[in-house]
């Protein structure tokens, strides 16, 4: 009788112990993801746009936005990209008429990912309509395309020997 009742606390305890445990949070499911190559999972969501960064040099941007434009990458591989209308760079001087040189404001699309690579395909009459690859950079936080899509080639003030990449975080 001892055993019983001994063997039937114990497996009280560890019942009870299993029920207290919980599921992951979206945060570590969301970690996990990123952290064992999913992804086009870990690319889904909202990220602003920090701003445009040298490629060669990514510890400060060259072009910085405020308020900041957002990505947002849908799980049925549409996206939305919002250039917000009071973007404006740091350093644009009165003429460079910055915000009518890029799309502006909502522009729409398709993306994928094949390895390492985003292809992005707009449908909005911004660009060309065609898939443009981007090499990315992404974890939980943070995510480096290895160029610009939505921002004019010619970026007024900054010169052209820059070659400018565009760096988000998560919303």
């Amino acid at each position: 009788y001892m055993n019983k009742k001994t063997l039937l606390l114990f497996s009280l305890g560890l019942f009870s112990l299993m029920a207290c445990s919980s599921s992951p949070t979206a945060e570590e499911k969301l970690a996990e993801n990123c952290e064992n190559g999913a992804l086009d999972k870990c690319l889904e969501g909202s990220w602003n746009l920090v701003g445009l960064y040298d490629r060669m040099d990514l510890s400060a941007p060259k072009v910085s936005f405020n308020p900041t434009s957002t990505f947002k990458f849908n799980a049925d591989k549409t996206f939305e990209f919002t250039l917000t209308s009071a973007t404006t760079p740091s350093y644009v001087a009165p003429e460079c008429n910055y915000d009518k040189k890029n799309c502006s404001p909502t522009q729409f699309g398709t993306w994928r990912m094949d390895g390492s690579t985003l292809y992005v395909k707009p449908t909005g009459d911004c660009m060309p309509i065609a898939e443009y690859p981007f090499t990315i950079t992404v974890d939980k936080d943070n995510l480096s395309l290895n160029g610009r899509l939505f921002h004019d080639t010619e970026i007024c003030g900054v010169g052209s020997h820059l070659v400018l990449v565009e760096k988000y975080t998560r919303q």
